[in-house]
C-alpha cells in the first residue's frame, strides 16, 4: 500500500512537471526525483525483515551529528510518542472532551473511522494501530552533496516490542515483494545489514538497527552516518552539527538545555536552489544574480518548538540567518525597534494584529538602488510613470510621509461567512492632516468619481468603492455578449449560491489619527471610526491584551522589539462556528446528502445532532497568543507563545 502510494505520487509529479523541452526541465526533474524519493525512503525502511544483527556500536548520537554538514533541509520531531502524550494533555484535548463538545468530536470520529473501514483491510492495520507505529524520533532530511545528486535521508525510531510494527512490515512486503526484488549490500560494517531496492530505475537504501530504521536514497550518505555512529568521521565531510549556520540557530533557538525541543527545523533556501541548478546554465545564471538582489544574504532559516513547557502551551523559536552587512532586499528591508501599543482606532474584536516599523527612507533608497543595478535609468522611469499616471511625486507625497509604522489587521465581521474576518492594512503618518488633503484630491478627481466616493461617519469623512460585485457582473454581461457566450441557468444560480456563503469584498479606506487605514470592509472602517471615537473598546485598553503585553516583555526582557504579534484564535473559531452554522451551509448538506450520502450524511447528522458552542466556551480553552520579532547583528530572531493555564468550571 506504501509502495503504491509512493509510486503515485512520482508518477503525478513526473506528469504534473513534464515539459517537452526547456531550460527548466533539470531542475523540474530533480525536484520529482527528490519527492518520489522522499517517498520511497518514508515506506521502504518499514520492510526490512528484522533487526540487523548484532553489532556492538556505541548509543546512538543526535541525528544531526550523524546527518553532513551538506544538510540543506531537516525537520525533526524529538519523540513522537511523547509528543502525543503532551498533546493529550493540552488545553485543546481538554477542550474535545468538554460535554458542550465531546458528543461531536465522537461522532465525527466515528464518521473518519466509517471513512477509514472503506481501506482498513486493503491497509492492514487500524487506526489506532498506525497511530502507535512510530514511538520515538522521526526526522526527514535533504543532503546535496558536493558535485552529487540532493539526497533524501529519513529516520524513525520504532518500538520493536511493539507487534505493531511487525504487522506493518508484513503487509508491506505483501505488497511487493512480487514485484520489487530487495537485496543485501556490502558494507565496511561487517555485521551491519544494509538493503537495497530499485524500483523505477531509483535505488533506496536502508538499515534498521536497535529500534531505529534509517533510509537514504544515497547509499554513501547512509553509509557516511553509520560511520559517524560507530565513532570514525569523514575527514572531507562535517557534521551537521558542527556547520556554523545550524550551531548559530541553535543556539539562538533554545530556552535551555534542562528543556530539549520537542521538535525543530533548519533549511538552508540558496544551498537547496544551488543544488538544484547543478547542471541546468538557466538555473546557474539565476543564481548568479542572487548578489544582485542581496538574495545569497539569507545564510538559513531553523527553530524549535516547545510544547507544555515552564507554563506555555507552545512556545516557538526562529531564526532568520542573514549575512552581514545586510545588502540589497535585505538592507531595504530594515525593521527597527518601536513602541507598539495598539492605536487608538483598532478595536478588541480582532482575529490579529501584527505591527512592526520600517526605515522608510532606507526601503526606498534600497529598492531604487537594486532597480538601477538591474537596468540603468530603470527606476527614475519608473518614477516619471507614476507622475504622468497619477500626478504626484511618490517620494515626496508618499515616502517622505510615512513614519514606518505598519500594521495588519483582521478584525472580526458581522455575517455567518467562512470569510466574516477582514483584512486591513494600515501605515503611520508623518503629518495626517496633510496627507488627509492629499487623499481627498487624488480620490476626488474626476477620472476616479465612478471608483470612489466620499461618505461621513460621526464626523469623519471616509472613501469607499462602490458595489464592486455589481460592476464585476457588469463586465462579465459585456464580455459575454463580445464573445457571444450564452447564459446558463445552472451555473448562474450555483455562482450565485456561493455569493451567498462568502463576505463580498467592498475596498474602503480613511486617515485616522496618525494612520492611513485601508481595509476591504466598509464595515470596519466605521467601527474603527467608533471606536476611535471611544464608542467601543479598544485592544490597547483591554485587560487580556496588556496581560499578554507584560508577558511578552518578561520573555523579552525589554519592551521595544522591532515588531509584535498579538492573535484570538477563539474570536477567529467562532467565526467558524457562526458559518458551519449558517442556513446556506445547512442547505448546502443537505443537498450533498442527499446526492453522495455516504460521503456527507454523517457530516450532516453529526453537526445537526450536536451543535457548535459559541465564542464564550472556546474563550476558556484557547488564551491568547503572539509574539515578536527582533533584529540583530545574525539577522531577525522570532518568539511564537500561547500561555497555559487551569480552566475554570
Amino acid at each position: 500500500m506504501a509502495l503504491e502510494i509512493s509510486l503515485k505520487i512520482q508518477q503525478q509529479c513526473s506528469s504534473f512537471f513534464r515539459q517537452p523541452k526547456g531550460g527548466v526541465v533539470k531542475f523540474r526533474n530533480a525536484i520529482v526525483k527528490s519527492l518520489a524519493a522522499a517517498g520511497l525512503c518514508l515506506t521502504w525502511p518499514l520492510l526490512t525483515i528484522g533487526p540487523a544483527e548484532a553489532q556492538e556500536l556505541p548509543d546512538r548520537p543526535a541525528t544531526e551529528m550523524l546527518l553532513p554538514e551538506t544538510t540543506v533541509a531537516m525537520a525533526k520531531m524529538t519523540s513522537f510518542s511523547e509528543f502525543f502524550e503532551k498533546m493529550q494533555n493540552s488545553l485543546g484535548a481538554q477542550m474535545i472532551e468538554d460535554e458542550s463538545l465531546a458528543p461531536l468530536v465522537e461522532r465525527l470520529y466515528e464518521v473518519g473511522e466509517e471513512q477509514y473501514g472503506r481501506i482498513e483491510e486493503s491497509v492492514g492495520m487500524s487506526l489506532d494501530e498506525l497511530r502507535t507505529l512510530p514511538s520515538g524520533e522521526m526526522t526527514v532530511a535533504l543532503v546535496a552533496p558536493r558535485r552529487k545528486e540532493p539526497a533524501v535521508v529519513v529516520v524513525i525510531e520504532l518500538d520493536d516490542e511493539n507487534e505493531v510494527v511487525d504487522k506493518a512490515m508484513g503487509r508491506l512486503r505483501e505488497v511487493v515483494e512480487d514485484e520489487n526484488a530487495i537485496e543485501e549490500v556490502s558494507t565496511d560494517f561487517e555485521d551491519l545489514k544494509i538493503e537495497k531496492a530499485i524500483v523505477r530505475g531509483k535505488p533506496v537504501f536502508f538499515c534498521r538497527y536497535d529500534g531505529v530504521m534509517i533510509g537514504s536514497s544515497s547509499r554513501e550518505v547512509l553509509e557516511d552516518m553509520f560511520l559517524r555512529w560507530s565513532g570514525g568521521e569523514n575527514e572531507k565531510v562535517r557534521p551537521l552539527s558542527e556547520n556554523r549556520k545550524f550551531i548559530t540557530i541553535s543556539n539562538r533557538c533554545s530556552t535551555s538545555d534542562e528543556f530539549p525541543a520537542d521538535a525543530m527545523f533548519y533549511v538552508d533556501p540558496i544551498g537547496i536552489f544551488k543544488a538544484n541548478a547543478k547542471g541546468n546554465s538557466g538555473m546557474q545564471m539565476a543564481v548568479a544574480m542572487l548578489p544582485a538582489f542581496g538574495l545569497d544574504g539569507l545564510l538559513a532559516v531553523g527553530g524549535n518548538m516547545y510544547v507544555q513547557t515552564e507554563g506555555y502551551e507552545t512556545i516557538i523559536h526562529g531564526h532568520m540567518m542573514l549575512a552581514s552587512p545586510r545588502e540589497g532586499l535585505f538592507d531595504a528591508i530594515a525593521l527597527k525597534p518601536g513602541d507598539y501599543t495598539p492605536q487608538d482606532w483598532v478595536p478588541v474584536n480582532i482575529g490579529s494584529y501584527l505591527t512592526t516599523s520600517w526605515d522608510a527612507q532606507q526601503m526606498y533608497a534600497g529598492i531604487e538602488e537594486i532597480s538601477n543595478t538591474l537596468s540603468e535609468g530603470s527606476f527614475d522611469q519608473f518614477l516619471k510613470g507614476v507622475k504622468n499616471t497619477a500626478g504626484f511625486e511618490l517620494k515626496e507625497a508618499i515616502i517622505d510621509e510615512m513614519n514606518g509604522r505598519v500594521t495588519f489587521i483582521r478584525p472580526i465581521l458581522t455575517g455567518d461567512q467562512f470569510n466574516a474576518i477582514g483584512n486591513v492594512f494600515a501605515i503611520g503618518l508623518s503629518d495626517p492632516d496633510k496627507f488627509d488633503e492629499f487623499l481627498e484630491g487624488q480620490l476626488s478627481k474626476e477620472e476616479r468619481e465612478e471608483d470612489w466616493s466620499s461618505v461621513e461617519h460621526e464626523g469623519v469623512q471616509y472613501w469607499t468603492m462602490g458595489d464592486v460585485t455589481k460592476r464585476s457582473d457588469e463586465r462579465r454581461k459585456k464580455w459575454m455578449e463580445k464573445n457571444k457566450r450564452k447564459v446558463d441557468p445552472e451555473r448562474e444560480a450555483a455562482r450565485a449560491q456561493r455569493r451567498k456563503s462568502m463576505r463580498q469584498s467592498r475596498p474602503s479606506c480613511v486617515v485616522l489619527g496618525d494612520s492611513l487605514i485601508f481595509g476591504d470592509s466598509e464595515e470596519f472602517i466605521k467601527i474603527a471610526i467608533d471606536t476611535y471615537n471611544g464608542n467601543q473598546e479598544s485592544l490597547a485598553g483591554d485587560k487580556e491584551f496588556q496581560r499578554h503585553a507584560e508577558n511578552m516583555t518578561k520573555l523579552l526582557k525589554s519592551d521595544v522589539p522591532a515588531g509584535m504579534l498579538y492573535s484570538d484564535s477563539a474570536r477567529e473559531l467562532d467565526v467558524l462556528t457562526r458559518a458551519i452554522g449558517s442556513e446556506n451551509l445547512k442547505e448546502y448538506l443537505n443537498e450533498q446528502a442527499e446526492s453522495k450520502p455516504e460521503n456527507f450524511q454523517g457530516l450532516k447528522d453529526a453537526l445537526d445532532e450536536n451543535p457548535l458552542p459559541n465564542y464564550d466556551f472556546f474563550r476558556k480553552y484557547i488564551p491568547t497568543s503572539g509574539g515578536f520579532v527582533t533584529s540583530d547583528d545574525s539577522g531577525y530572531h522570532f518568539l511564537l507563545f500561547q500561555e497555559s493555564r487551569l480552566v475554570e468550571d
